[in-house]
């Protein structure tokens, strides 16, 4: 399931705008929304879901497992944790201070660098998650990754960290590609398990 929520384009200025200050929760509203028009509609198990992203879709999918444990397992790629720490790190820092508002030494600007930070939100997550993250990746430096990992393994929940060196945002090699699908699949197996014949 591929969901647009607020901030894709293709629907107005007010939807794709409909973001800023604070993401993580219209757009997680809209995500969840297209989730339970799937599962009111179609032959899903909801015992067996899974949620995955890359970059914004990776963040996307650390914010999910702050709020829901509908998910029986997560992958996160390339994902952003604390964009308090992201700031001046990663190689768009204006991204941060137009989207919320202000960098982080001013007020207005912390506030919504902290609200939108899965990692603020991590207490109590059980979702199992992977986070695959490429070494080199300049776009989400891949402390993002290590952050949300170890916020998850203090709690005990099951969790994974898969790292390829001199691997970028968007670069990888073939067959680090291979095997970073090899691995997703192990994990979905792991924790949904196959669904029987019918």
């Amino acid at each position: 399931l591929y969901t647009n929520p607020r901030a894709s384009t293709g629907y107005g200025e007010d939807f794709r705008w409909g973001t800023w200050g604070g993401w993580g929760f219209k757009d997680y509203e809209d995500v969840m929304a297209g989730v339970d028009h799937a599962v009111a509609n179609y032959d899903i198990d909801t015992a067996r879901m899974g949620v995955t992203g890359y970059s914004y879709g990776g963040y996307m999918t650390n914010v999910v497992i702050t709020k829901t444990d509908r998910f029986a397992a997560a992958i996160a790629g390339a994902s952003i944790s604390n964009w308090v720490s992201d700031y001046g790190v990663a190689d768009i820092p204006r991204t941060k201070e137009s989207e919320f508002f202000g960098p982080p030494w001013e007020e207005r600007g912390l506030e919504n660098l902290m609200r939108s930070s899965p990692i603020i939100h991590a207490k109590g997550v059980s979702t199992p998650t992977m986070f695959v993250h490429g070494e080199s990746d300049h776009r989400v430096p891949i402390e993002e990754a290590e952050q949300m990992y170890v916020a998850l393994r203090k709690q005990q929940v099951p969790a994974r960290f898969v790292r390829y060196p001199d691997s970028y945002h968007g670069g990888w090699t073939p067959w680090r590609t291979v095997h970073r699908t090899w691995v997703q699949l192990e994990w979905w197996e792991e924790w949904l398990g196959r669904r029987p014949a019918s």
